[in-house]
């Protein structure tokens, strides 16, 4: 169950290094994430941001640096139990289950998230009310409701993201973390995925990984730029697009003032 809301960031992290070998794959990353807003983080191939994404899951320890979960220090806390305390995650390649209904899906993904209930024992698991319950919200919040019966491998490419966007939700997470939610989607796909985002920044913080820069300035509030590793710049779009660093190191651009 995850704790009473924390009046500062959702997420808090501060000095995050990774380090492989001789390797600084991330290096003294500052971040917060707010509820009600999406926080994007760019950057070319190779800057260091899925394995922030995998450090802030849980998937990767830290080798430096703090990560809190509303004032709580989870730095060291492992991937499953720092889900159960309301870190959710959605990976770049799609990790649906596709000979299963939609609904079985979100349903699978909840159970995973409920503490155990050993005096249950006599009950399916496939008709746990909670875990129904909380999988037919989640599809409803990704829009998929009408899909519930639908075979997970037969939905379109859009409509299989937005299955790992509810089977993420489905686990009642605070903190949401996207890896690249956009990869592969047409014009029509891309809409409905940010129209979801929109939608999802009520009772969320946000944290987005995505290659589409379009995408990124249209839906982000606030967007943080990588460069090997490091921070170059965090700021709303309006500062990014101006930075004179970013469109140097990142958008290819050179600065002629």
């Amino acid at each position: 169950m995850a704790e009473a809301l924390h009046p500062g960031p959702w997420m808090s992290v501060r000095g995050l290094t990774r380090r492989f070998g001789g390797l600084t794959a991330v290096q003294q990353v500052d971040m917060d994430l707010h509820e009600g807003e999406v926080h994007a983080v760019i950057g070319t191939n190779g800057a260091g941001k899925s394995t922030l994404v995998h450090m802030l899951s849980g998937e990767l320890a830290a080798s430096a640096g703090s990560i809190h979960l509303q004032g709580r220090d989870v730095t060291r806390m492992p991937q499953a139990q720092r889900a159960r305390s309301g870190v959710g995650r959605s990976y770049q390649r799609t990790t649906i289950f596709p000979e299963f209904s939609v609904l079985e899906n979100c349903r699978l993904a909840a159970q995973a998230q409920a503490a155990p209930r050993p005096w249950a024992l006599w009950q399916p698991a496939s008709r746990c009310e909670a875990s129904l319950q909380r999988a037919g919200a989640a599809l409803a919040r990704a829009g998929l409701t009408a899909h519930a019966d639908t075979l997970a491998g037969t939905l379109s490419h859009g409509a299989k993201r937005q299955l790992e966007v509810a089977m993420c939700l489905a686990t009642q997470p605070r903190v949401l973390l996207l890896d690249e939610p956009l990869a592969g989607m047409g014009a029509e796909e891309t809409e409905r995925m940010l129209a979801l985002l929109q939608q999802l920044k009520r009772g969320h913080a946000l944290l987005l990984v995505e290659h589409d820069m379009d995408a990124v300035f249209r839906v982000a509030d606030r967007i943080t730029v990588m460069v090997n590793g490091s921070v170059v710049a965090t700021g709303t779009p309006a500062q990014i697009r101006v930075d004179p660093v970013v469109r140097s190191a990142y958008l290819g651009e050179e600065n002629h003032a």
